[in-house]
């Protein structure tokens, strides 16, 4: 398949040029005629002609193609390189004989055929005729190119199978015993309900109290990560709304306004903590 791209890919680099000493007239409408020199180019007198060569090169080397894609579905992979690599050759020559924008490349590998030496490139109504046969040329290449583009992403998507992703290793863990679980679906899960996004807890205090409360044990780092590193405050607060199910807008605000609003600078909340501490360790004496 390559041996024969590179065939074609040669027919393509040609550009045998001859002018005819004598002018041809072309209709260009009812009206109009267009005068200019007559030209053969690698044998074709006519745009018409040389498409129609391109063309049948097009169609057998797109058969041949074909054939062996179909003998290949058993390896996709192979035949998947070889278009790959054929679709390369052609990037390549595409790059190295029709560079964009650059037409003196074009007429330099221009081979004269009978025809004295002339500026091709300066007469513009000649230069038109042959760009015209390049043009022809440049849209076989790009014809190939989307040839092999489109085979390679029918092989990838309806042949070559894709790679399964590669899962890390679980972690080993220890199976909790029947005990634990049962403490667990008797404890935590009851506190969370099925198929609601809040738990069956209610703080049934003022909200300053609630801030009061763990904003101190934060304070003093009684809550810190499992990584032994301390949390944000917002964060930490957040979770502890949401356990609770109170809700607080502006908790920041609201801690400000509950110590300004208290005549002495005491958390009456937190002496009745400490009250109530006391009087279980008096009950136990």
């Amino acid at each position: 398949m390559n041996i024969i791209l590179r065939e074609t890919l040669v027919q393509l680099q040609l550009a045998k040029v001859q002018v005819h000493p004598h002018s041809i007239k072309k209709q260009i409408n009812l009206f109009d005629i267009e005068t200019g020199p007559d030209i053969n180019f690698n044998g074709h007198k006519s745009i018409l002609d040389y498409q129609a060569f391109l063309d049948k090169i097009y169609i057998e080397y797109k058969t041949l193609v074909e054939t062996e894609v179909n003998k290949g579905f058993d390896k996709p992979e192979e035949i998947q390189k070889s278009l790959d690599l054929a679709r390369f050759e052609i990037k390549e020559f595409k790059n190295r004989f029709f560079p964009k924008g650059n037409e003196l490349v074009l007429f330099n590998r221009i081979e004269l055929i009978k025809t004295p030496r002339t500026d091709l490139y300066s007469d513009l109504t000649l230069k038109k005729k042959i760009m015209d046969f390049f043009n022809i040329q440049f849209q076989m290449i790009e014809m190939l190119d989307g040839l092999f583009i489109h085979r390679m992403q029918f092989l990838n998507k309806y042949f070559i199978p894709k790679a399964i992703p590669q899962h890390f290793p679980l972690p080993d863990f220890q199976v909790p015993t029947t005990k634990e679980i049962s403490s667990y679906l008797l404890g935590q899960l009851s506190l969370f309900p099925r198929d609601k996004g809040f738990t069956n807890l209610k703080w049934n205090r003022d909200k300053i109290e609630f801030l009061e409360l763990f904003i101190s044990l934060h304070e003093i780092k009684a809550v810190i990560g499992m990584d032994n590193k301390p949390v944000t405050k917002k964060d930490y607060i957040e979770l502890l709304k949401w356990v609770f199910n109170i809700p607080i807008a502006h908790w920041q605000g609201s801690l400000s306004y509950g110590m300004d609003r208290k005549i002495k600078r005491e958390s009456t909340f937190l002496k009745e903590l400490v009250s109530t501490y006391d009087n279980l360790l008096r009950k136990r004496e």
